[in-house]
């Protein structure tokens, strides 16, 4: 598992630029959409997670039946993780301001890797949802 972590180590500074991108550019028009008039002025003015790199616990391996194709197959990861991390998450709606400085998180990440191919890359795609 140390070899996990110290591969999580070299990918969480661009895991932070991403995930940021990501809420700023796909979460938050989603969120303001969705709001009623005035509530539209919804946006994040920060989104760090911070330097904390997740702890990973435990990684259990299984044959996961592809659920695009019947005849091709899977496999599925499930991480256990813990993560501690001074984070600055700021949001602001109707000119007030509320955030998150530190957060706690522990559960389970799930990679699929699917569908297996008998041809390079050998992997069809990727998946990850927790």
């Amino acid at each position: 598992l140390q070899c996990l972590h110290d591969v999580l180590q070299i990918l969480w500074p661009k895991v932070n630029v991403a995930v940021e991108r990501f809420m700023m550019e796909e979460v938050q028009p989603k969120i303001q959409q969705s709001l009623p008039g005035p509530l539209r002025s919804f946006c994040f003015r920060r989104f760090k997670l911070g330097r904390g790199v997740p702890q990973v616990l435990g990684v259990e391996v299984s044959d996961a039946p592809c659920r695009s194709l019947v005849d091709r197959q899977g496999v599925e990861l499930r991480v256990a993780f813990n993560l501690e991390s001074e984070v600055a998450i700021v949001l602001s709606l109707l000119g007030l301001s509320a955030g998150l400085s530190y957060l706690s998180m522990k559960g389970s990440a799930v990679i699929r890797l699917e569908p297996l191919l008998n041809e390079l890359p050998v992997v069809g795609g990727i998946v990850v949802y927790f």
